[in-house]
């Protein structure tokens, strides 16, 4: 009798992969009509858009056909076989993306990085293909404006897509791109793993002037696009060596997520320009030497994860690599799988590789995907387009042109970045100029005792800053060191951040000019070639030797009135340019 129960329950065990897939197979099918864009995709995989073709699959979410969704095909972007085929909006008229928004349901914008064109593959040649086009925001444009789910994440907003689409992308998303990214990596040491990939490492030694070499222990790399870089270790700059999500309750409630989970791919920091639009953040944590560190390039320790749209839950920017998980798409026909996903991982390493997918990704997008489904049984009229109405953009601060922190000592909290509103004190022995663009005349600051580190704003609409002289107390270098440095606690690999990286003096103010600036740059070379790509005859190079860098300046101007009409239309070219007067 005991033989014959234990059986039978041998055998229940052994049946339940037929139960899972019956229950799946059994399942009511959803119709959906999707545009997934994906142009990095490459012959080793299409991993980049897999795990969400995974969760049409298992939610058994299907094109109008019947048909599911096949990841191989069922995509815009590069196709790896044969000769590199390339299926792309841009093949559509403008004239028919308001009749396409008719049928089309959602869009998912995963990765528009690009990959490398050649004549035989995806893998060889010279022609880069990539970034957002003018037609891919178009779609999603009408789509919004048609009450469709639009979604877009990391690698989409930035560079290779042109300053034009990104700016159009950023209002339609009510976001800012700060140029900041970054990852963490299990070990530094690239003798152990190649990780670390080679643009990093050259990055860092064209930055720092020597090689990337580091102890084998985890760490966490941030890269700006101007070419700045950042290396946080494990123990010597940080308390835990990966970001984490941090979901408040009332959304993990909406989203169906867990509160706290690891992110182990790529992010980019990303402002939301409402609050009540941020969903989730990211925080790095960092000790206090790390802290110093990010603060002198003036990086947040908490930023948005995941940028929603608090009005309907029909646009999300999710500030990270969140599709990109290695998912076997076999286990999408088992209803409850994710139940067991823990036993399919042999390792502790690959369990906490797979943990984003099935804690957070998945759920969220399940939900995502559901509530538009309802939605889409509701006939509504046509959706307004984000407006600009007076918001005023925060930026990152540019770290020649600010404060420079006292060791660990928090200039900022993270949240006042995010909100943008709330005011600050900080100790300045000299004083500063706002300009105003809305008048030709400077605003008088104060004698320095209130002056805030988290105000100073540079391009768009915003104030112009002049910087006459600012010193930190306590901060200048001994006459018998004039190249003296911060004594703070770092990795042996971080250089020492130099005290008189301090505004420069103001020569005779017959001899100023006023200049526009569109980009900041470590080496001459760089911003040759990029005065050489733009090909503008008004460019000029700026080498400013206290910051050891170029600054590329279009024209230079003695009337203020003259450089401020000029700055109104250099900045729809480039909305990060900023002016100074030197």
């Amino acid at each position: 009798m005991k033989n014959l129960g234990l059986k039978i329950i041998v055998a229940f065990v052994l049946l339940i992969p037929l139960w899972s897939f019956l229950a799946w197979f059994l399942w009511p099918m959803d119709r959906l009509e999707s545009i997934i864009l994906d142009k990095s995709a490459t012959p080793e995989s299409r991993q980049e858009h897999r795990s969400f073709n995974w969760i049409l699959t298992h939610e058994k979410m299907y094109q109008p056909s019947g048909k599911k969704y096949d990841y191989s095909r069922d995509y815009y972007g590069t196709y790896p076989e044969g000769n590199g085929m390339i299926n792309e909006l841009d093949r559509y008229e403008l004239s028919e993306m308001d009749s396409m928004s008719f049928y089309i349901d959602m869009a998912y914008y995963v990765d528009a990085s690009g990959v490398e064109m050649g004549i035989d593959s995806l893998q060889t040649g010279n022609n880069w293909y990539g970034g957002l086009s003018q037609k891919d925001y178009e779609l999603l444009k009408v789509l919004y404006r048609d009450h469709k789910l639009i979604m877009a994440e990391y690698n989409t907003i930035g560079a290779p897509t042109s300053p034009e689409v990104k700016t159009q992308m950023e209002q339609l998303f009510e976001v800012d791109f700060t140029g900041w990214g970054g990852k963490a990596f299990t070990t530094l040491d690239t003798s152990v793993s190649d990780a670390v990939p080679q643009w990093v490492r050259k990055q860092y030694r064209d930055y720092y002037k020597k090689p990337f070499a580091f102890a084998n222990k985890p760490g966490i790399v941030l890269a700006h696009e101007s070419g700045k870089i950042i290396v946080l270790e494990d123990d010597a700059h940080l308390d835990a060596p990966m970001p984490v999500i941090n979901t408040e309750l009332e959304m993990q409630k909406k989203l169906g997520v867990n509160n706290l989970v690891k992110f182990p791919n790529w992010f980019d920091i990303t402002l939301s320009r409402r609050k009540a639009n941020i969903y989730a953040y990211y925080k790095i944590h960092t000790n206090e030497a790390g802290d110093s560190l990010m603060e002198y390039f003036h990086i947040p320790r908490r930023f948005p994860a995941v940028i929603g749209d608090h009005q309907e839950d029909l646009r999300y920017y999710f500030c990270g690599d969140f599709a990109d998980n290695n998912i076997s798409n076999s286990s999408a026909y088992f209803k409850g799988v994710e139940l067991v996903s823990r036993l399919f991982y042999l390792t502790r390493e690959a369990q906490r590789e797979k943990e984003f997918f099935w804690r957070y990704y998945r759920p969220m997008m399940t939900h995502i995907i559901n509530h538009h489904l309802d939605r889409l049984k509701v006939s509504q009229e046509k959706r307004k387009l984000p407006v600009d109405s007076g918001y005023e953009k925060y930026r990152l601060l540019d770290t020649g042109m600010v404060l420079l922190p006292t060791g660990g000592t928090r200039l900022y909290e993270t949240e006042d970045i995010l909100d943008g509103k709330a005011d600050h004190t900080d100790d300045v022995s000299t004083e500063l100029v706002e300009l105003s663009k809305r008048e030709n005349k400077p605003v008088p600051a104060s004698s320095g005792s209130n002056i805030s580190p988290s105000r100073y704003r540079v391009g768009g609409r915003l104030p112009l800053v002049q910087w006459l002289e600012m010193k930190r107390n306590g901060m200048e270098a001994s006459p018998a060191d004039p190249s003296g440095t911060v004594n703070v606690s770092r990795s042996n690999n971080e250089p020492a951040i130099p005290v008189n990286q301090r505004a420069v003096q103001v020569p005779d103010p017959s001899a100023k000019k006023w200049r526009i600036i569109i980009a900041s740059l470590a080496s001459s070379e760089r911003a040759q070639e990029y005065v050489n790509r733009l090909g503008y005859p008004e460019l000029t190079i700026i080498h400013v030797d206290y910051l050891n860098t170029n600054r590329v300046a279009y024209g230079e101007y003695t009337s203020l009135r003259d450089a401020q009409l000029q700055f109104e239309k250099v900045v729809q070219q480039h909305p990060d340019a900023w002016m100074v007067h030197f």
